[in-house]
């Protein structure tokens, strides 16, 4: 594999010139490495300068960002939403409160297949693109925090042609699609996604989010569909669940409260939809991460 250390020192050096705090860096793969850091950011805005790697960046919590591209477009970004950035290109960006990020570079220098086939897809864009898509944002989650195990390292290695394959397929399906909402629309539609990460215990209707961005019912789910790559039932239903998981593992709240919180309207529903989407129910989730 290739030496890493000219672009880590490149790094170092447009990070010390940005109001950023760095958390964590590594590397995962094992035919060929991605380099992955963990930044926050309180309050600021600056301008990215071009960097000569393509980039995933993810954010992970806080306070809503934006950035904006080349053309003064600004977009909204949302916790677990992403930002595929082709090199050469610089972007704004823009927090408010606290926030914290994940930033993944593929090194363009790779002569891997799956490498390049990546580069080829981040070269047909013109400029950073947000997409709101889950499997990235799950592969984020699992390489938050860098690990020295052994049988960890193992599995964040294996995990990097996932990631990888899912960026391209990600770039693919956004180079095929063709716009169909204006800019005021899509901004809606950002804004309907951040209502539904915040409000989960609330009952939605698709009529009135569709209403709210100003486009019918049956244009909402397609432009949905296309910006997300699920439905509007399978994406609350895998915000429930997965705050469920959350709540279960990392707190104390009653079941009964979790369910609530989370929105689902029976213990039935709550617990054959958790079943069928981890493999285990609610409670025995609980007494996992509780031994004794």
């Amino acid at each position: 594999m290739n030496d890493l250390s000219p672009i880590y020192q490149q790094l170092q050096k447009i990070s010390n010139g940005l109001p950023v705090n760095l958390i964590s860096s590594a590397e995962y793969g094992s035919d060929y490495s991605v380099i992955v850091q963990r930044y926050s950011a309180t309050s600021a805005r600056f301008v990215l300068p071009p960097v000569p790697w393509n980039a995933l960046s993810v954010h992970i919590a806080g306070k809503r960002t934006f950035t904006e591209s080349g053309s003064g477009e600004t977009v909204g970004i949302f916790p677990s939403a992403a930002v595929l950035a082709p090199a050469g290109r610089s972007a704004a960006w823009t927090y408010s409160g606290y926030v914290e990020f994940s930033v993944f570079l593929f090194p363009a220098a790779d002569p891997a297949a799956e490498i390049q086939t990546l580069n080829d897809e981040f070269a047909g864009l013109e400029k950073p693109i947000a997409v709101t898509n889950r499997l990235l944002s799950a592969l984020a989650d699992e390489f938050l925090s860098p690990t020295k195990d052994v049988e960890d390292q193992s599995y964040l290695d294996r995990l990097v042609p996932v990631l990888v394959e899912q960026c391209s397929r990600v770039i693919a399906h956004h180079r095929r699609a063709v716009p169909v909402v204006k800019n005021i629309q899509l901004h809606r539609l950002h804004e309907v996604i951040r209502y539904m990460h915040t409000n989960l215990n609330q009952k939605y209707l698709v009529a009135d989010y569709a209403r709210f961005c100003g486009i019918s019912e049956s244009h909402f789910r397609r432009v949905f569909k296309q910006a997300t790559g699920e439905s509007v039932h399978r994406y609350v239903l895998e915000l429930r669940l997965s705050k469920a998981r959350e709540l279960l593992v990392g707190s104390n709240m009653p079941l009964a409260l979790v369910r609530e919180e989370c929105g689902f309207t029976s213990a039935a529903a709550f617990s054959e939809s958790f079943n069928k989407r981890y493999h285990v129910s609610p409670s025995r989730m609980r007494k996992s991460f509780r031994p004794g």
